[in-house]
């Protein structure tokens, strides 16, 4: 194991995104919303720092990377141009449902482009810790988006609407 420059840059652009998120906050979030669940929230960090780790770490395992015939890398080039779509578009006016909202069939593209990017590296460099570590990831992302999402539907005004009609009767 030797450390790598390539694998650094890779964790500073897969990382970038999440630090910047903890300065810019989304906007138009809904009153009363609780933001992100805690321990998810530990577990997609957790997760995020054991791939950036792995990835710095991870010499060897780019240096011995045929690059030209893995579908591993073109498909990790394809997560990345989503990952960088999706998170361009939150940035672009950092609205809070941009971070949740669906894409065609993809329910939560930030969420599912980062797990895929994490995963499909994992398996193009041919290290099965950053594959476990990128488990921890979507567990911690997935579970949190899913959360915001269930807690944002509770406090969607439709929703509260609905209660008032219900407690009148």
């Amino acid at each position: 194991m030797g450390f790598s420059v390539i694998g650094l840059v890779i964790a500073i652009v897969t990382l970038l995104p999440f630090i910047l998120v903890l300065f810019f906050r989304p906007k138009n979030k809904p009153d009363g919303e609780r933001a992100h669940n805690i321990i998810l929230t530990i577990i997609t960090y957790v997760g995020l720092i054991g791939n950036a780790v792995i990835l710095c770490i991870s010499q060897e395992n780019f240096e011995n990377i045929e690059i030209a015939v893995s579908p591993w890398f073109w498909l990790s080039v394809i997560a990345f141009i989503g990952f960088a779509l999706f998170w361009g578009y939150y940035f672009l006016n950092q609205d809070f449902s941009r971070l949740y909202q669906a894409f065609g069939v993809v329910p939560m593209p930030i969420a599912f482009f980062t797990v895929l990017l994490l995963c499909f590296l994992s398996i193009f460099i041919h290290q099965v810790y950053m594959w476990i570590s990128t488990i921890v990831v979507g567990i911690g992302i997935v579970g949190n988006s899913l959360y915001v999402y269930f807690q944002s539907g509770k406090n969607h005004p439709k929703n509260n609407i609905t209660k008032h009609k219900i407690n009148q009767r």
